[in-house]
């Protein structure tokens, strides 16, 4: 599975990245992906990215790391 780690970005830089990311890994017909968010502020903001994506499906944390998502493409 594709992974985009977020750590260490600001959140204006890492939602651009995001958009980017899983616009093309739908283009590339990806089905998932991985993103690390980690546990702060922007694993909180990040269900807002996901409803907001045309390219998102649906999106859970990973069990096993909450501050890991895996998200599901159109």
């Amino acid at each position: 599975m594709r992974t985009l780690d977020l750590h260490g970005h600001t959140l204006h830089n890492a939602w651009r990245l995001f958009l980017s990311f899983v616009y093309e890994k739908s283009l590339d017909k990806q089905k998932s992906v991985r993103i690390i968010t980690g546990k702060g502020n922007m694993a909180k903001e990040f269900p807002i990215w996901c409803s907001n994506s045309p390219h998102v499906k649906s999106y859970k944390t990973e069990p096993h790391n909450l501050g890991s998502w895996e998200v599901r493409l159109r």
